[in-house]
């Protein structure tokens, strides 16, 4: 992660496709943005969607559906802010964490929930 910066500005001009798995709990001290997520409070990180606007890059969700013991199809969905996210301080993550919600409510069982999402608490007065 410290070196992701450099890279992609030494690499701007190169097509690349580049990942980031967004579903872990960041640290307290690096929650920048709140929101509801499965009914609960948790925060999230936003330095994807800072390097997406700072490079001018399309975000996508990867869709995973599971079609057999080890096999899997994969969509690619635009994530494109609704109108709801838009009123948010981050529309990309919010539309990201409503798109994630989605996807675990038709796919419970290949959620990772041993993970502790929601151990951080919202500081008292902050707003998502």
């Amino acid at each position: 992660m410290k070196d992701t910066l450099r890279h992609l500005i030494n690499h701007k001009k190169q097509p690349r496709l580049f990942c980031m798995l967004s579903d872990q709990t960041p640290p307290k001290s690096e929650i920048q943005y709140w929101t509801t997520f499965m009914n609960q409070d948790a925060g999230f990180f936003v330095g994807g969607e800072k390097l997406a606007a700072s490079f001018k890059m399309r975000v996508f969700f990867i869709h995973a559906q599971r079609v057999g013991r080890g096999y899997y199809n994969f969509k690619f969905l635009p994530i494109i802010p609704a109108e709801q996210a838009l009123k948010t301080a981050f529309p990309v993550t919010e539309q990201f964490t409503r798109m994630l919600e989605d996807w675990i409510c038709e796919n419970p069982a290949d959620y990772l929930w041993s993970h502790r999402r929601w151990k951080h608490k919202r500081p008292e007065g902050e707003a998502s």
